[in-house]
């Protein structure tokens, strides 16, 4: 037995021959072979995170709800409205509106600085007189050049006292209503009613009270083609209007024709036009004229001020517009976009809930005060205007009922306390680059 299994365990050892030893070069052909496959599972991985991370870069939204599509449905609303109802007041006919406090804003500013021009160019005339008259005082003084004058003036006395009369008959002619209409501002016949009306007071100051007449029977043609019918204010500041404008006309400035109530109601509904109507040139009040004219010379400088701060604003903002795309094209500032947004329809809502308050109150706001007894003058509506936008901030108030923190809110919205003056100038200067595209 022993025999025969020490055969089979020969014959065995023959049928399986020994394995060589392997190489260097197969051993290293063997470990390349596995670094490679462990390189392409290494990719895949990578790629798999790529996608992965992909995925999570994409800006990801929630779901709005139905609280969400109702506040779309309400935002696209209320701007639908606001476009057809300006486009109706832009080229309607606007005699048959309500006046609002912008539309005398306005004119009223353009009355100021029209009026404030005149002024000025006088006080520029007198100027220039008093140097020429300090001038010809001076020659006088001078007894050479006063006798060199004296015989000059004799010579050329006799042509120079038939041009005087040439140009007292040219310069007539310009006093005329027609042929000072070329240069009526004739861009500010336009508006409500009590535009109109105002219209017709700077016409009487800049053209005479004469012109103003005659307007009246230009304005009766545009009130009876747009069917219109003045209600019973409107008709008393026309009635009180006309009357002042007839008596200056002759010259008389007492003002004795309207009562003191209808004075009080020219200052109160038409502002600056009113007082113009109530201290024209001429007037006894000459302390109440100088103001007024200092007033309307003051809003020539303060529109000069803003027109070249507007000129500098816009060239600013060339120079920042040029300066961001050159940042965002240059790959030197990247983008710090959210890509997570768990909040859902929350803002969406909020802003449907401040533009329902805001303009709610902006048309509600005018009937109430009046229906108390408080006209709503210029002055008035610009603090109840910034009044209102402010009180519209409680909107607000919504992402917190809603769940979100105050701190959530004021990242949301921007109003984070990292690099605050920085993000403020950063926004100046986005809005700067925004104006000249």
């Amino acid at each position: 037995m022993n025999s025969e299994n020490q055969d089979s365990l020969a014959g065995g050892a023959d049928d399986n021959p020994p394995v060589p030893p392997v190489s260097d070069e197969a051993t290293s052909s063997v470990v390349l072979a596995e670094s490679v496959e462990s390189f392409d599972s290494l990719d895949s991985l990578n790629s798999a995170d790529s996608d992965k991370a992909d995925d999570s870069s994409r800006l990801s939204l929630p779901p709005l709800g139905v609280g969400g599509y109702l506040s779309w449905m309400v935002v696209l609303a209320i701007t639908l409205f606001i476009t057809i109802t300006t486009a109706m007041q832009q080229f309607g006919e606007r005699e048959q509106r309500d006046t609002t406090v912008s539309d005398l804003m306005q004119i009223n500013l353009q009355a100021k600085v029209l009026v404030g021009q005149r002024v000025l160019e006088k006080s520029l005339q007198k100027g220039q007189a008093k140097e020429t008259q300090d001038a010809a005082e001076d020659v006088v003084n001078s007894p050479a050049e006063a006798t060199e004058d004296a015989s000059a003036s004799e010579k050329e006395a006799e042509p120079q006292s038939e041009e005087p009369t040439t140009d007292k008959s040219k310069s007539a002619k310009p006093k005329s209503a027609k042929t000072t209409s070329s240069t009526e501002p004739v861009a500010l016949d336009t508006g409500t009613y009590e535009q109109r009306l105002c219209y017709a007071i700077l016409l009487s100051e800049l053209y005479g009270p004469q012109r103003a007449v005659d307007y009246f029977e230009t304005l009766d043609e545009k009130v009876a083609d747009a069917d219109f019918e003045p209600n019973e204010i409107q008709q008393n500041l026309r009635t009180s209007i006309e009357t002042l404008v007839v008596d200056y006309v002759g010259d008389d400035f007492s003002q004795s024709s309207i009562s003191e109530s209808d004075k009080t109601q020219l200052k109160e509904r038409l502002g600056f036009s009113g007082e113009l109507l109530l201290t024209p040139k001429g007037t006894k009040d000459e302390a109440g004229r100088k103001w007024l004219e200092h007033v309307a010379e003051s809003k020539i400088y303060t529109v000069g001020v803003i027109l070249i701060s507007a000129i500098l604003f816009f060239l600013g903002g060339i120079v920042a517009a040029c300066t961001i795309l050159g940042v965002v094209l240059g790959d030197s500032s990247p983008a710090r976009f959210m890509t997570k947004n768990d909040v859902g329809g929350i803002y969406i809502q909020t802003f449907a809930i401040w533009l329902v308050g805001f303009f709610g109150v902006q048309f509600a706001l005018p009937p109430a005060l009046e229906a108390i007894g408080i006209v709503l003058d210029a002055k008035l509506g610009i603090f109840l205007n910034v009044g209102v936008f402010f009180l519209s901030l409680c909107a607000l108030a919504w992402p917190i009922i809603r769940g979100r923190s105050w701190s959530d809110v004021c990242r949301d919205i921007g109003w984070s306390g990292e690099s605050f003056f920085k993000n403020v100038g950063i926004g100046i200067a986005t809005y700067a680059a925004w104006l000249p595209m």
